[in-house]
This record gives structure tokens, C-alpha cells and sequence, in this order.
């Protein structure tokens, strides 16, 4: 499997997660705001590590093919930002308990993520395959499996 076959699966991964977390949103409960941490740590650390090995394997082959001007790579990491703010706020909100902010934070990051994921399958990745070797891409897959072992988020 390469690189962008594993982030476009990684996709599949977080849409699942992000699925969890809404539905248990919905239904908070005191009782079970821990179930609502869990889910939302999950979430969390598999974004953060997809957004790492997009940043630090795909995008710096798509700079060298494309530049660091090409539009579709600054809206992508300019996403990247926003979709790690929205975490950031998630967080804070579960720690002081608000449902319904939390419940407004997490329907911005499904959104956000929703839309995101579109460009990066239907963009990103079709631009990656065409510009990218595919041996480039293979390394690239193996070096993310060391990102994801290594991570400690």
C-alpha cells in the first residue's frame, strides 16, 4: 500500500470516529462524559497523526513538483490549522463540561472535516498519484507506519 492509498483509508478511519463522537454528543450524560473523552481522544489522536503524516511525508514531494505557491496545498494546510484549532476548543469544552457548545464544536469539526476529506481524496491525493513516483510513494507509506508507532498524542 503507498502513501496516499493509507491517508485515503486513514479517511475512512476518522470519518468512523468523527460518526462516534456525534452520537454520543447527542445523547451526554453525566454518566457518560468519560465515554465522550474517550471517544473524542481517539478522534483526536488519529487526526493529529494523519495531519502529521501528511505534512511531513506528502506535502513536501507535492512542494517539490508543485512549489510552495500552489493554492490547493495553502487552502489544505490552511485547513490543516483550522481543523486543529477546532480540536483544541473540543477539548477545553469536554474539560469544562458544555454540552452544548460541545455539541456546536464537534457538528463545526464534522463539517470542516466532512469537506476537508473531499478536496484532500478528490484533489490532493489525484494530484499526488500523477506527480508522484509510485517507489516515492511506497517509502513514503513506510515512513508514516514509523510516525504512527512512534506518536505519543
Amino acid at each position: 500500500m503507498n502513501l496516499v492509498e493509507r491517508l485515503y483509508e486513514e479517511h475512512n478511519g476518522i470519518n468512523a470516529k468523527i460518526e462516534r463522537l456525534y452520537n454520543a454528543v447527542e445523547t451526554l450524560k453525566d454518566s457518560n462524559v468519560d465515554i465522550l473523552k474517550k471517544l473524542f481522544e481517539e478522534l483526536k489522536r488519529e487526526i493529529l497523526i494523519h495531519l502529521r503524516e501528511e505534512e511531513e511525508l506528502l506535502f513536501p514531494e507535492l512542494v517539490k513538483k508543485m512549489g510552495t505557491s500552489a493554492t490547493s496545498l495553502q487552502l489544505i494546510l490552511k485547513e490543516h490549522e483550522e481543523i486543529k484549532n477546532l480540536l483544541k476548543e473540543i477539548n477545553n469544552l469536554i474539560l469544562e463540561g458544555n454540552k452544548p457548545k460541545i455539541f456546536s464544536a464537534v457538528h463545526s469539526l464534522n463539517n470542516k472535516l466532512e469537506d476537508h476529506l473531499k478536496k484532500e481524496n478528490n484533489l490532493l491525493y489525484s494530484i499526488a498519484h500523477e506527480f508522484i513516483d509510485p517507489e516515492t510513494l511506497k517509502e513514503k507509506s513506510r515512513l508514516a507506519v514509523k510516525i504512527r508507532q512512534s506518536t505519543n498524542i
